[in-house]
C-alpha cells in the first residue's frame, strides 16, 4: 500500500511541476508577444508621425506653388519649403513599415511625383488650378497609404 501511495504522490508532484513549467513557458511568450506588438505600435507611430509631418509640408508647398506669387521673398520661401519637405521625405522613407500595405512601393515613388510637380510649377503658363489638384492627389494618396 505505501509503494501505491509512493507512486501516486510521485506522479502528482510531477503534474503539479508541468503545470508550473507550463505556466511559465505561457507567460514568457505572453511577454513576448506583447514587446513585439508594442514594438511595432511604436514603429507605425513614429512612420505616422513622419508621414503627418509630409502631408503638413507638401500642404504648404502646395499654397505657396499655387497662391498668389506677388510677395520678395518668396521664391526664397518657397525654396525653404522645398528642402524641408525633401528633409522630412528623407526621413519618412527611411522608416521601414511592413504592416502599412504598399508602403514600398510609395517610398520609392513619392520622390519622383514631387520633383515632377516642382518642374510642372516652374513652366511658364502653368496652370495653377491643375498643379493645385495634383498636389492634393499626392497628399491623399500618402494620407490613404499610411
Amino acid at each position: 500500500m505505501s509503494k501505491y501511495l509512493k507512486i501516486i504522490a510521485l506522479t502528482l508532484f510531477s503534474l503539479v511541476c508541468l503545470s508550473g513549467f507550463y505556466l511559465e513557458i505561457n507567460e514568457f511568450n505572453k511577454n513576448r508577444v506583447v514587446n513585439q506588438s508594442l514594438t511595432l505600435y511604436y514603429n507605425n507611430l513614429s512612420a505616422l508621425d513622419k508621414a503627418i509631418e509630409v502631408i503638413f509640408s507638401l500642404q504648404r508647398e502646395r499654397g505657396m506653388s499655387t497662391g498668389f506669387k506677388s510677395e520678395r521673398e518668396h521664391d526664397a520661401r518657397l525654396l525653404a519649403y522645398y528642402r524641408e519637405t525633401d528633409e522630412k521625405i528623407i526621413k519618412l522613407t527611411a522608416e521601414k513599415l511592413t504592416s502599412i500595405n504598399n508602403f514600398d512601393q510609395f517610398q520609392l515613388t513619392i520622390k519622383d511625383d514631387i520633383q515632377t510637380l516642382r518642374k510642372l510649377n516652374r513652366q511658364a503658363g502653368v496652370d495653377h488650378e491643375q498643379l493645385f489638384l495634383r498636389y492634393t492627389i499626392l497628399i491623399n494618396h500618402l494620407i490613404d497609404t499610411v
